[in-house]
């Protein structure tokens, strides 16, 4: 069953990403959801790991719609950035209390795909971030931070 939830999940994604709902759209999105089970499955496998536990469907729509939201919103800024010729850069360390590496991966793979920030490091429970600061505000610190805390209460 969990494995059903997400190749729907990936069908779905699939279907929402590429905008075409033709036979030979829905059909490539089968396959290539069915192909990312098996080969998932098969790593999983092989590697002698388990299917991720504790994180449900549920939280990861809301993820994938957090993540979605942010990279949209980051690359309006960052494109607001170019004309002023911003390139001063900062690291920030930014503590988290996720459950699960998992959880502390998810959240570093979601800064790093913001345009404008990438996580250097996950140590533990603390992700290093180098992130641009913008030269007339030190908002960029705080909307980070607060991007990191956000996606943190979604796996409460």
């Amino acid at each position: 069953m969990k494995y059903f939830k997400l190749f729907v999940f990936l069908f779905l994604f699939w279907m929402a990403l590429s905008g075409d709902y033709t036979i030979r759209q829905v059909l490539s999105g089968l396959v290539a959801s069915a192909m990312t089970i098996l080969i998932y499955r098969w790593l999983l496998k092989h590697a002698k790991m388990e299917y991720p536990k504790g994180i449900t469907l549920w939280q990861l729509i809301q993820y994938v719609y957090a993540v979605g939201l942010e990279i949209i919103l980051a690359g309006y800024d960052h494109l607001l950035r170019i004309p002023f010729g911003s390139g001063e850069t900062e690291i920030m360390n930014i503590h988290l209390e996720a459950k699960t590496e998992l959880v502390a991966s998810l959240i570093a793979n979601a800064i790093t795909l913001t345009p404008g920030s990438v996580t250097i490091e996950l140590n533990q429970k603390r992700l290093k971030v180098l992130l641009y600061k913008d030269v007339y505000k030190r908002e960029q610190l705080n909307k980070t931070h607060c991007f990191a805390m956000r996606l943190q209460k979604i796996f409460k």
